[in-house]
């Protein structure tokens, strides 16, 4: 929710250009900080109202039932993001150099493929558009009436989810050109990913367009805080089914009570080091909790419960069938080279950590164990 309180204060900052010529110092020292420890006690106020803000919207929306909360929010939301990125993207091409951002993306190094990072940030970014792993896909189709396709729907989800991140990379890159165009820089040196992709090197990109930047730029954070609304329900919606299913507590009370910690436990990378905090915990989850996860749940899934058991049930009502591929995929291939992946990425991860950051996420790993030993006492108390 941090990184949506960041979207929010930038929103307001688009309108006047407010942070300045240097994009780079100004989110240091306004909104995420650094990784100098000695400014853990520092807070950046605004930063703690957006974070409040946004949990308080997303309270709002999910203590309701899921046609009139959830349902309503996704329909206004996810049309509105696309709609928006198709005018950001659609002028992003005629910016000029452009072009050559889109020969660096559709002129890719081969090479990179035998580089097993590359392999970690590609599953990481597709594990998060896709919710998989975390009972997102589980929950929502839940919801689905028995006439339904599964497969189908799945196939919809992960063609649209593709398409459009296709379709914006050609804006994303378009951009960037012109940037490297503009500035003579290299399009190499413009490389930044996650936050300082968006907080830093585009703040500094729509600043040298203008008038036009001046629409472009409120537009593209209404997009991002759209998007991180609505992912926002996505990883928040589980929880609740998943503690509302064990208990004889109301929906509302329930969503009420997760605000309340959740606001509490985001306030705390509204300090110094936020932006720092949240890239160790990003690094906790791709590299080490969330891989592991989905290796054990293919075990689980493709060998205690059986994978072809569920063939039926999935191909029953679906124009798009699974079989013998799909199985293997499930019980051999997904799960090996999970666990080849998690194992490189996890030693990484300890070598390139040092004793602070080690810490963390030792401590990630207790919180866990004990909520995980938490919600199985809950059910088995409920038996």
């Amino acid at each position: 929710m941090v990184i949506i309180s960041w979207d929010l204060f930038y929103l307001v900052k688009s309108f006047t250009f407010g942070w300045g010529s240097d994009t780079a110092a100004y989110f240091v020292q306004n909104v995420g900080g650094s990784d100098n420890l000695s400014n853990i006690n520092n807070f950046f106020i605004p930063v703690g109202i957006g974070v409040v803000v946004s949990w308080f919207i997303l309270w709002f929306i999910s203590h309701r039932n899921i046609e009139k909360g959830i349902g309503l929010a996704s329909r206004i939301l996810i049309p509105s993001v696309f709609v928006i990125m198709a005018i950001i993207v659609v002028y992003a091409l005629t910016l000029p150099g452009a072009i050559i951002g889109i020969n660096a993306l559709i002129n890719p190094n081969w090479n990179l493929l035998f580089d097993i990072n590359i392999w970690i940030v590609a599953f990481s970014q597709i594990i998060f558009s896709l919710g998989i792993g975390e009972a997102l896909a589980l929950t929502y189709a839940s919801y689905l009436s028995d006439n339904k396709g599964l497969t189908d729907n799945v196939f919809f989800v992960v063609a649209s989810n593709s398409s459009f991140e296709i379709f914006t990379a050609f804006g994303v890159f378009s951009i960037r050109g012109y940037m490297s165009a503009t500035s003579g820089t290299p399009l190499v040196d413009l490389v930044s990913e996650g936050t300082g992709l968006i907080f830093v090197v585009f703040p500094k990109i729509f600043s040298l367009m203008g008038v036009i930047g001046n629409i472009l730029w409120p537009l593209f954070f209404l997009a991002v805080l759209f998007a991180g609304i609505s992912s926002a329900f996505a990883f928040f919606e589980p929880i609740i089914g998943s503690i509302s299913s064990k208990t004889d507590m109301s929906r509302k009370k329930l969503v009420t009570i997760l605000s309340i910690i959740g606001c509490l436990c985001s306030l705390i990378f509204t300090c110094g080091i936020s932006s720092y905090l949240v890239g160790i915990v990003d690094g906790f989850v791709n590299k080490f909790a969330i891989l592991l996860l989905i290796a054990v749940q293919c075990v689980i899934f493709g060998w205690y419960y059986g994978a072809e058991k569920v063939i039926p049930v999935l191909n029953e009502k679906s124009r798009i069938k699974v079989g013998f591929l799909w199985k293997t995929i499930i019980k051999y291939i997904l799960p090996i080279f999970l666990v080849i992946i998690w194992i490189i990425g996890i030693i990484e991860l300890f070598i390139e950590s040092n004793q602070f950051e080690i810490m963390i996420s030792v401590g990630l790993i207790i919180i866990v164990l004990v909520l995980s030993a938490i919600f199985y006492r809950m059910k088995s108390t409920k038996i």
